[in-house]
């Protein structure tokens, strides 16, 4: 046998060795940091390091809890909702096969996260790409409509189309912006999908995550206050107070005309008043927890507003919060940045005083 050919032969015998090797005993974040790479063009590419952005260890390690029956995430844009989406799919490609479905609104909405997203984060990350179809390979499914690995698939769908959520079945299922969702003449979408997961018993799980949108309305804001209610807790740099980062509690300067000073954005701590600054934040973050407000009963549900994000600057939420202002759109900044619904100011009736206004009827 030729060096080469030897070589080829002992290539595919390592390979082959390699598929079957058991795989280690890991959580989704331990098993997220040693085979998930972030590609390039995102804030911080290369491999997952979650102290950078330690609030998604927590409901990323939920998916695998085998209490756990239902994850929601009222998260604010940018603080990482995607990423422990696609940590939680590649975990049960590569790490605990099993199929999976996943929603988005829109059609457009999907093909923009297969795009942008999932297909470059497959692309970049070994342990994935190996294990997923290739395209136009017989031996799978690879398209924009699914993607077959050893032990399972992973299904598209969007909100409003019955037709992708029909004969299908899975025991994890996401639902991305659920706030975005429409009602079919068949039902509600999140209702129909989580009905395909009914078969699996103890081994299905919804993940639903979205911007909130208006009060009472809001699909997340309802299926966060079903669930714990968990806030991410975080200590004072100089008194170790813990406490809840708040809109409120952010300050800044205004110029002898009163102009608005962005660039002078600071928090100031709950107990002690000290200034906290930009430069403590990964440090409040590291040493942050999880606090729920109900007791756990299977729904796991948490609240993240931009505050935290160690890639956005005090100064930087202090100048969207002034754009939108200015632009007369304060539900934006609400409903994107402190991840809370809005709610409409008018007139309304005083319960209370139309009880008292009841008269005896004698008929």
């Amino acid at each position: 046998m030729s060096v080469t050919k030897r070589r080829l032969v002992e290539k595919i015998k390592s390979e082959i060795r390699e598929f079957f090797r058991p795989p280690e005993t890991l959580g989704p974040s331990e098993w997220a940091e040693k085979n998930i790479s972030i590609p390039v063009g995102n804030a911080v590419p290369g491999f997952i390091r979650f102290d950078n952005t330690p609030y998604q260890r927590e409901p990323l390690d939920m998916l695998n809890n085998p209490d756990c029956r239902k994850v929601s995430l009222m998260w604010a844009a940018q603080t990482g909702k995607t990423n422990v989406v696609n940590c939680g799919l590649g975990y049960f490609v590569a790490q605990s096969p099993q199929s999976q479905i996943v929603m988005f609104p829109t059609q457009g909405d999907l093909s923009v996260w297969l795009e942008t997203k999932l297909n470059s984060f497959i692309a970049s990350s070994i342990a994935l790409k190996n294990r997923m179809a290739k395209p136009r390979s017989r031996k799978g499914v690879n398209n924009q409509k699914m993607k077959s690995y050893p032990g399972g698939f992973l299904m598209f769908s969007w909100s409003g189309s019955p037709n992708t959520m029909r004969g299908r079945s899975a025991p994890k299922i996401y639902c991305d912006e659920i706030d975005g969702y429409e009602v079919t003449p068949e039902g509600d979408p999140i209702n129909l999908l989580w009905q395909r997961a009914a078969t699996f018993g103890d081994h299905r799980l919804l993940l639903a995550t979205s911007t909130p949108t208006i009060k009472n309305i809001s699909r997340i804001e309802k299926s966060f206050d079903e669930g714990d209610q968990r806030y991410y807790w975080v200590p004072c740099p100089h008194c170790n107070e813990y406490q809840c980062l708040k809109w409120s509690n952010v300050i800044w300067d205004k110029d002898i005309e009163g102009v608005h000073l962005p660039e002078t954005a600071r928090y100031e701590c709950e107990k002690c008043r000290e200034i906290i600054n930009d430069g403590h934040k990964l440090q409040m973050l590291r040493k942050g927890e999880w606090r729920a407000k109900k007791i756990f009963r299977g729904h796991a549900s948490y609240h993240l507003n931009e505050l935290y994000s160690p890639f956005r600057r005090f100064r930087d939420i202090v100048s969207s919060f002034l754009e939108k202002k200015q632009s007369n759109d304060l539900q934006t900044f609400v409903n994107v940045s402190l991840a809370e619904t809005w709610e409409e100011k008018g007139d309304r009736i005083d319960a209370t005083s139309l009880i008292n206004r009841v008269e005896k009827y004698n008929a």
